[in-house]
């Protein structure tokens, strides 16, 4: 496990009040929320790794996997 899924599994947890050995690259977000949540959820993300996520962005993010390789590229990070 990369230290991006570590640290967007204790995001997930604290926001979403997820079991961690629940959540894998190919859990998806909508399963653990609505819509709120998700929003919450992705402001949490940009607040912990210090980015920012465009809407257009954002609506292409499925899953924990998604958001993984999102927050891999360099224009992101």
């Amino acid at each position: 496990m990369t230290r991006i899924e570590e640290q967007l599994i204790t995001i997930a947890q604290q926001e979403l009040g997820i079991d961690p050995g629940q959540i894998t690259t190919t859990s998806r977000l909508s399963d653990y929320g609505d819509s709120l949540d998700w929003l919450n959820l992705i402001l949490a993300v940009e607040k912990a790794f210090d980015i920012e996520i465009s809407d257009e962005q954002s609506l292409s993010i499925r899953t924990v996997g998604d958001l993984v390789e999102l927050l891999k590229q360099p224009s992101v990070a």
